[in-house]
């Protein structure tokens, strides 16, 4: 499954999550594949993770949850997506 990450870093943590950052590449832990990540000047961005469950997920954001505000959200692609609403719609 996908999941959409968000973090924003507050002003108060921003040297200490760049840091972080730059000495540790953020990697994901085991079982979390990262598909992309994005950044936005301000400290915003997106992580797009894949895992089985969401325990990994959490771990990520974990590791990360004293530096930043974080956001998980489980999404799919088009495909998928247009096939649940088909089933939900024809119910």
């Amino acid at each position: 499954m996908k999941f959409m990450i968000t973090f924003n870093i507050p002003t108060s943590a921003n040297r200490e999550a760049i840091s972080k950052f730059l000495a540790t590449g953020a990697p994901a832990p085991e079982g979390v594949t990262i598909l992309g990540r994005w950044h936005a000047p301000g400290g915003y961005g997106w992580v797009l993770v894949e895992a089985e469950d969401l325990g990994p997920v959490m771990t990520h954001a974990a590791q990360w949850s004293h530096l930043l505000e974080i956001e998980t959200t489980p999404v799919l692609e088009d495909g998928p997506a247009a096939e649940a609403i088909a089933k939900g719609v024809a119910e």
